[in-house]
C-alpha cells in the first residue's frame, strides 16, 4: 500500500472510532481503485461512492475501466458503487452525505476547485476532505489552501505521494 493510501486508511479508522460507527466515503478519480481498496480494507467503511469518467490512462501503463475497478474490489461487492461520468456532472446528483472525501480527479486548478466545492457540500459537518497531487505543475497546493481559507477549514499538508492535503474543521 502506498504511503498516501495508508494515511487515508488510518484517518478512516480514526474517524470511524471517533464517530462510533463505520464511515461513508466518496472519491473522485478512481483509476484502478487502489485508494478505495485501502479504505474498504480497514473494515471501517459502510459505503463508498466512486466517481470517474475512465477516460485517461496512468502514465501510459494501463487503461482504467469500471470493470477493472470492480475486479480489484470484488471482495467488497455491495459496499461500493461506481458512478461513471464527469465529476462536475455526477457530484451534483448525489443526495447522500459522507464522512470522508478524496479528490484525485483532473489535475488542473479549475477542475480541482470545482471538485472540492461540489464534494464539500456532500460532506457531513465533521467530515474530512483529502486532495491529492498538490505539487503538480499547476501548484494545486494553493488551490486547496485558498479553498480551506474560504471555508474556514484547517489544511494539513502531508509530504506523501505528490503532496496530500487534509482539510478539516477546526
Amino acid at each position: 500500500m502506498d504511503d498516501y493510501h495508508q494515511l487515508i486508511a488510518d484517518r478512516v479508522v480514526e474517524h470511524s472510532k471517533r464517530l462510533g460507527r463505520p464511515i461513508d466515503y466518496i472519491e473522485v478519480g478512481v483509476l484502478t481503485g487502489n485508494s478505495a481498496l485501502a479504505v474498504l480494507s480497514t473494515g471501517c467503511c459502510r459505503h463508498a461512492t466512486l466517481i470517474d469518467n475512465f477516460s485517461n490512462t496512468h502514465c501510459g501503463e494501463w487503461k482504467s475501466s469500471p470493470e477493472l475497478v470492480e475486479e480489484n474490489l470484488k471482495q467488497f461487492k455491495g459496499l461500493f458503487e461506481i458512478k461513471v461520468g464527469d465529476s462536475a456532472t455526477v457530484l451534483p446528483t448525489i443526495k447522500r452525505k459522507f464522512d470522508i472525501g478524496f479528490v484525485d480527479g483532473e489535475h488542473n486548478e479549475p477542475a480541482c476547485a470545482s471538485d472540492m466545492e461540489k464534494m464539500f457540500r456532500l460532506l457531513r459537518e465533521d467530515g474530512i476532505m483529502f486532495v491529492d497531487d498538490l505539487e503538480n505543475p499547476e501548484q494545486l497546493h494553493y488551490t486547496a489552501l485558498n479553498f480551506a481559507t474560504a471555508h474556514r477549514l484547517k489544511m494539513l499538508y502531508h509530504r506523501v505521494h505528490h503532496g496530500l492535503g487534509e482539510l478539516v474543521h477546526g
